[in-house]
């Protein structure tokens, strides 16, 4: 990851890494970005969750981001701090990041570990949907900030 070039400028990649976890460890949702088969843009506001410096997000296959990130891996995402929470004055409330996709096999390991951190973090209300549903897990893996 590179530096920051935004008004809160973030400095080195550790500071950075320390900005992106204290966000995700506050905010609930990423603005997802994707392009078209035309490459017209496109962005949506989905659920995630963070673990080894990589985001998981879970679509619905007839999503119009399912498909798009399929056939053009490269999207961008944003973490933004909603209104009710209060953050210092000077402290980073939002980070734009680069990034590439890729889908995760439901056979793989991480699957289910992905799935048992959802449920962590957003309730047990997900958990038949994802689990025997033909949702797809996204892996967004984070290049440089925007």
């Amino acid at each position: 990851m590179r530096t920051c070039k935004q008004s809160n400028q973030i400095n080195d990649e550790s500071s950075l890494i320390n900005k992106v976890k204290h966000l995700t460890s506050i905010c609930k949702d990423i603005h997802l970005s994707s392009i078209d088969y035309d490459f017209h843009p496109h962005s949506s506001v989905t659920h995630f969750v963070y673990y080894e410096n990589s985001f998981y997000t879970f679509l619905c296959p007839h999503a119009e981001h399912t498909g798009n990130l399929i056939n053009h891996p490269r999207t961008s995402f944003m973490l933004k701090v909603n209104e009710e929470h209060h953050i210092a004055p000077g402290n980073v409330k939002q980070i734009s990041l680069k990034g590439t996709a890729r889908t995760v096999d439901r056979e793989e390991d991480l699957h289910d570990l992905i799935i048992d951190r959802y449920m962590f973090k957003y309730g047990n209300q997900y958990l038949s949907t994802l689990k025997e549903s033909d949702f797809i897990l996204f892996e967004l893996i984070p290049l440089s900030p925007n």
